[in-house]
């Protein structure tokens, strides 16, 4: 039997758009499986472009100790993170899939070079790593220093020796104010520079008019410490030359400095040699006055007497 015309065309137009329709989903099944594709691409892409940093979350000043209490670590854009940045995680791939795994603190001991603000980013290039501590560092405190007005905890110092006749001398140098009240002062010294303190006080004793003072640092994170210039009298160079509890490299180069500065010695003994008559007076009245302070300094710490 024939079949009706009709019937043909209509059939070829269905199977024509069931065609058309095959092709289109297929097209556009092609075209999400590359979209699909192309953002997986991309957030790997993302993935790979991100990096755990230590951000800190408080201000710190100008040679502060970082301490890991003072940073966060957060996931950020390698872009945005600054050169030489910290990375407070390592990515580690597994079964093709990729883990962030911790990394221990290790920067205790580093110092800031600068003033850093909240929420910055830490790299190497902000900071500096503090010297070891010394077996004979102890925290001294000295009350007969002149202290300047503006003066608070943590920010460093030098100790300077001021002669009457206008020599001025840097007894010890860049160390931190660990802690600080109206006429005292508390510093960790080793234990050359407690003699070399110990010296430069009495000798300030000496000399009426002389003053034993504290200057501060403008950036102690970026200014190196100031070379040493006060030279110690015969007596106590030859007691840091027999203590043991100074370190070799410290003991040589006191000596070394008592030996071939002996014209700056010679300098400071001509101006204790105009008070030799009143020396001992000096010493003892000036010893009295800053036991008296120190007495009284330990009666308002412990009883709040004013």
């Amino acid at each position: 039997m024939a079949s009706n015309p009709m019937q043909k065309k209509s059939r070829n137009s269905f199977l024509l758009g069931m065609l058309l329709m095959l092709i289109i989903a297929a097209v556009a099944m092609a075209a999400m499986f590359f979209l699909l594709k192309k953002d997986e691409k991309k957030q790997e892409e993302q993935a790979a472009a991100q990096t755990y940093v230590y951000r800190l979350n408080t201000s710190v000043k100008s040679g502060e100790e970082i301490t890991s209490s003072k940073v966060t670590s957060v996931l950020v854009a390698s872009e945005a993170a600054p050169k030489g940045a910290f990375a407070s995680k390592t990515k580690v791939t597994k079964d093709g899939k990729d883990n962030w795994v911790d990394k221990s603190f290790s920067y205790s001991g580093y110092k800031s070079k600068i003033d850093l603000d909240e929420g910055t980013i830490l790299s190497d290039s902000m900071l500096y790593e503090d010297k070891a501590l010394q077996a004979s560092e102890r925290i001294q405190e000295y009350n007969m220093l002149q202290l300047p007005i503006q003066l608070d905890p943590g920010e460093y110092v030098d100790i300077r020796l001021h002669m009457p006749n206008g020599q001025d001398y840097i007894v010890v140098s860049h160390k931190e104010v660990k802690d600080i009240t109206a006429d005292t002062i508390w510093l960790q010294l080793a234990e050359e520079e407690i003699l070399l303190m110990s010296n430069a006080m009495v000798e300030s004793y000496i000399a009426p008019a002389s003053n034993i003072y504290v200057t501060k640092y403008v950036e102690p994170g970026m200014q190196t410490a100031a070379s040493i210039t006060y030279v110690p009298s015969q007596e106590v160079a030859y007691l840091i030359q027999q203590n043991p509890n100074i370190v070799k490299e410290a003991k040589d180069s006191l000596v070394t400095r008592y030996t071939n500065e002996s014209a700056l010695r010679n300098n400071i003994q001509t101006e204790l040699n105009k008070y030799s008559d009143q020396a001992i007076d000096n010493i003892q009245a000036q010893m009295e006055e800053a036991r008296e302070k120190a007495k009284q300094a330990r009666e308002e710490f412990l009883y709040g007497v004013n």
